[in-house]
């Protein structure tokens, strides 16, 4: 019968919050390079609208890089506990064998 349980592995749980930071590491900064000649002489008008809208989209992705940082923490915390866990059960079992 296979086993079904839950399994925590704490060396894959530091992994992900490797990756997690790294795909955060790379928001600090979002630019568009984009400017009010690309819109053309009918269209500048527009470029205002345009530059609002993606610094507020630029705001969020650098929310959601905190986020993802922040979550990468509690991910490396759990880590740490299941880690700590699981080495004060290993250590019991090896008390209960040597009696």
């Amino acid at each position: 019968m296979a086993d079904t349980s839950h399994r925590a592995d704490a060396g894959a749980m530091r992994a992900a919050r490797g990756a997690l930071e790294g795909a955060a590491a790379g928001v600090t900064e979002v630019a568009s390079h984009v400017g009010v000649a690309d819109f053309g002489r009918g269209h500048g008008a527009a470029f205002a609208a345009y530059s609002q809208g993606f610094e507020v989209l630029s705001e969020a992705l650098r929310a959601y890089a905190g986020q993802l940082t922040e979550f990468g923490g509690a991910v490396e915390a759990a880590a740490g506990r299941y880690g700590s866990v699981d080495e004060e059960h290993a250590d019991r079992m090896r008390r209960t064998g040597d009696r």
